[in-house]
């Protein structure tokens, strides 16, 4: 199979796009294909020009977050529910929208040891009582930062519904094994931002195996890009550029 590129300029800068076939590109697959989807045999595919169907680079492990993928996300028994609210989480609106309108830096109240400490939830630094960076969470060789068995996230989801959402809060504490705190960037959850609020989601723990099993097939359309004979990628740019 031939895979298509393109290189796309927004506001962000210039980034590479890939598309399963020219009648992904120009929208030959629509919505009606996208009704069938779900019963469909191998080739249908979900709508590939809406926001459900477009897989952007920080989704699917490529270099260039802005790139992305269009193609037939069957191929990876992805469908458009699962890529909505995998999005959803992403996108953390209810969380953003409530550290632009509230005060983010805020006393710790839930763990004693830390009284007289401070958090900022929007960018996961931990302050002393003499407002000081606090440098006490280390990074663990399972990735995680954690301070005397605390982990970082887990103090920052803790204060955030300490806020927000005492009933949650105290679910989150008298049953830890039935919830999960999801890094939504895995990859930055051994840095404090990634520990942020901004970065993070409380999902139950079967959720949390869907979010993860998902993840690792949008990896899968990642790695397919990044392991693809070169020689059978048609960059349509430089077609384009020769007419």
């Amino acid at each position: 199979m031939t895979l298509f590129s393109i290189s796309k300029q927004d506001q962000r800068g210039e980034h590479r796009w890939y598309f399963e076939s020219l009648g992904a590109m120009f929208g030959g697959i629509g919505d009606d294909a996208r009704a069938s989807s779900e019963t469909s045999e191998r080739g249908k595919a979900i709508t590939y020009l809406d926001t459900e169907g477009v897989l952007l680079g920080y989704e699917i492990g490529l270099d260039d977050p802005y790139g992305g993928f269009i193609g037939n996300l069957h191929d990876y028994e992805i469908n458009a529910g699962q890529l909505e609210w995998y999005r959803e989480v992403w996108q953390n609106k209810d969380v953003k929208t409530w550290l632009s309108e509230h005060k983010h830096k805020v006393k710790i109240k839930t763990e004693p040891r830390f009284e007289g400490y401070s958090v900022d939830l929007d960018s996961g630094i931990v302050f002393d009582p003499n407002d000081n960076e606090y440098e006490g969470f280390k990074l663990l060789n399972s990735g995680y930062l954690a301070s005397n068995g605390l982990t970082l996230h887990e103090l920052v989801m803790k204060e955030y519904l300490y806020r927000t959402n005492k009933s949650k809060l105290k679910k989150l504490v008298n049953s830890r094994d039935q919830y999960e705190i999801h890094h939504i960037d895995g990859k930055r959850k051994g840095t404090k931002k990634g520990n942020s609020m901004e970065k993070l989601a409380l999902l139950t723990a079967k959720e949390h195996h869907e979010i993860t099993s998902l993840e690792k097939k949008l990896k899968a359309v990642g790695d397919m890009i990044k392991t693809y004979d070169p020689s059978k990628i048609v960059d349509l740019g430089k077609i384009f550029d020769r007419k």
